[in-house]
């Protein structure tokens, strides 16, 4: 008989460990649009996030004027993969702040403000 050398080992057992979480993801509704497996951990792609799995941002960039973030997550010895838009960043003054309590009414009135004159040489 004969025996697999390491590399060859390596990939059989990810791509096992590749098919096992194809089948999960699967039954869960997702789906997977391409696989790599390079003699580490497999690398799953997937096309939206999975339900009930939290990631964490893998990298960023841009994609013109736009972020975009690559999520992933373990998941039966795989690593999940999926691209995700982050909540643009708002400016501290777009903030939406609760209106200032008031007891009184709003009044349409126009305020004039005057200079005040003050003679310095008069002392």
């Amino acid at each position: 008989m004969n025996t697999m050398n390491t590399m060859n080992t390596l990939l059989r057992d990810g791509l096992t460990s590749a098919l096992g979480a194809l089948y999960d993801l699967s039954d869960a509704g997702c789906t997977v649009t391409s696989i790599a497996v390079r003699g580490g951990k497999p690398v799953l792609q997937l096309d939206a996030p999975p339900r009930g799995i939290e990631g964490a941002m893998r990298k960023r960039y841009l994609v013109g004027t736009h972020a975009q973030a690559v999520m992933a997550a373990p998941h039966r010895g795989c690593q999940l993969e999926w691209t995700a838009t982050p909540p643009a960043r708002r400016p501290v003054d777009a903030v939406d702040a609760p209106p200032a309590a008031s007891d009184e009414p709003p009044r349409d009135t126009v305020v004039t403000l005057r200079r005040r004159t003050t003679d310095h040489r008069a002392r």
